[in-house]
């Protein structure tokens, strides 16, 4: 729905500007209250957010938050997908959450050697971009719910950026 999709992108959006502590805690606030969900955590990702998704995973997986980022940052896809199943996610959306760590990594090494992306829409676009594209290229990857949820993000992200050029452009 409409309001559920809002929440999770105010909930991500606030995300961003918290430290690790507050990031826990929010993290077991969406827990307690159901609202983490492996939508919300693609979403992170497909963001740039990989704190709350790092400790999101680490929370249901009940990994330590660097053991989790380790494997995130230099795991195999074996391990992700591990990773990913121990955290309870849905195994139908491995395939793309595992595309989408994929993505970060090789965007995080171009543009910080300590794997930080800033959050801004012109990155969470192009990352978003390269996630569909690699994931829709996959064998037997069809036109499904998930590329659809893809999409729904990138014309979000495509809304924010131009907001944000035009603020520029005004001041």
């Amino acid at each position: 729905t409409v309001v559920a999709e809002a929440r999770k992108r105010a909930t991500v959006s606030l995300a961003n500007g918290a430290g690790p502590q507050e990031t826990e805690a929010l993290v077991g606030h969406l827990l307690e209250s159901g609202q983490l969900t492996a939508g919300l955590l693609l979403r992170a990702l497909c963001t740039g957010n990989i704190c709350l998704f790092n400790a999101a995973l680490a929370r249901l997986s009940g990994l330590g938050s660097e053991r989790v980022r380790g494997v995130l940052t230099t795991g195999r896809g074996l391990a992700v997908r591990a990773l990913l199943a121990r955290a309870g996610l849905p195994p139908r959306t491995h395939a793309v959450i595992q595309v989408a760590v994929g993505v970060w990594r090789d965007l995080a090494r171009e543009i910080s050697p300590d794997l930080v992306i800033p959050s801004n829409p012109a990155v969470a676009r192009l990352m978003i971009a390269e996630v569909l594209e690699r994931y829709q290229s996959q064998d037997g990857v069809e036109a499904d719910d998930l590329v659809v949820m893809l999409r729904r993000f990138s014309a979000e992200i495509a809304r924010e950026a131009a907001r944000a050029y035009v603020d520029r452009t005004l001041a």
